[in-house]
This record gives C-alpha cells, structure tokens and sequence, in this order.
C-alpha cells in the first residue's frame, strides 16, 4: 500500500553522486584558479570570487548530501512502519481468526456437579435441592467436551464485536487496532 522504497533510495543515490561529483569539479577548479599565473588587483578580485564561488558551491553539495540523508531517513521510516503494519497485521488477523473460531464453536452447558466440584470455570446457577445429594447446577462454555474459561470466551466475543470487519491488507489501520488491542488488554 505504500510503495517501493526502492526508488527514494534510488533518488538518494543519485543525489550523493552529483554532490561527489560537484565536489570533485570544485577541487579541479580551485587547484586551476590557484595555477593562474596572473598578477594584479584585477586578478585578486576574481580569485575571490572563484573561491567564493567554489565555497558556494560546496555548500550547495552539503545541501545536496542532506537532502539525500533525508530521503534516506524516510525510506527507512517508511519501511519500518511497513514491517510494523505487517507485524500488527500477522497478530491481529490470528487473534481475530481464533476469536471467530472459539466463538461460532462453543457452547454453554448447563450441568449438575459435587458442590466440591465447581471450578472457577463454572458459574453456580442454582443450588439443587436434594436431601441426597450435594450438587449444584452449573453453567460452562464447552468446545467438543473441553471446558473453556469464561475468560476466554469474554474476550473472543469481545474481539469479534470490536473489529466486525478488518482492514485491508498494508492499512495503517492495523496500526490503531494493534493500539486497541494492548489497551484493551488482549495482548
């Protein structure tokens, strides 16, 4: 979604060789301007605009370098938020995926337990009413048998509501739905 960095880094380069080779045409030109031969205020006067000049002109080649350090520095963040995206991407669709699951495959079972029985997996609906027996009747979330922590389920059902629909694939939207998830503590 947010391109190739390949051709800001292309640019960059390009940028530092013409700064290498503007530098190197300002070195040939002062050695030349240091050659000349001719003496007299007139000559004075136009070394120190040569020198002027070619001091201008290497400060241009620094701008020149800093711009493509720049171009360089927003390659790399924009790779890094793309390795993000797709870090946060990877997670969430995992999460989201095993919440759909857990949710459209568990069921709640209410069943009759020993009173020393009753987990914290279980939530006590009622108390049976038995001179026999000392049982309770319990609610619990199952999946094929397996006992699964209300907990869980709370939060699969609560991933599921939060994100109905997930962003398209590279979207800087992974981003703030990873935020959601650690501030929502899902992580």
């Amino acid at each position: 979604m947010y391109g190739d960095t390949t051709a800001i880094r292309t640019r960059a380069a390009e940028l530092r060789t013409a700064a290498r080779e503007a530098r190197r045409q300002a070195s040939v030109l002062r050695a030349d301007a240091a050659q000349m031969t001719w003496e007299s205020a007139a000559a004075d006067v136009l070394r120190g605009r040569v020198s002027r000049a070619l001091d201008a002109y290497l400060r241009l080649a620094e701008d020149v370098d800093g711009a493509a350090d720049k171009l360089t520095q927003h390659a790399n963040q924009v790779d890094a938020t793309k390795s993000a995206i797709h870090r946060a991407e990877a997670a969430i669709r995992a999460a989201v995926e095993e919440a759909r699951s857990l949710v459209g495959r568990v069921v709640e079972v209410t069943e009759e337990v020993s009173s020393g029985a009753v987990s914290t997996l279980m939530r006590v609906v009622r108390t049976v009413t038995n001179a026999a027996s000392d049982l309770v009747e319990v609610s619990v979330f199952k999946i094929g048998g397996q006992i699964i922590a209300r907990e869980v389920v709370e939060r699969a059902r609560h991933i599921t509501m939060a994100v109905p629909q997930l962003p398209a694939p590279g979207s800087l939207d992974w981003l703030d739905l990873h935020k959601r998830f650690s501030s929502m503590g899902w992580w």
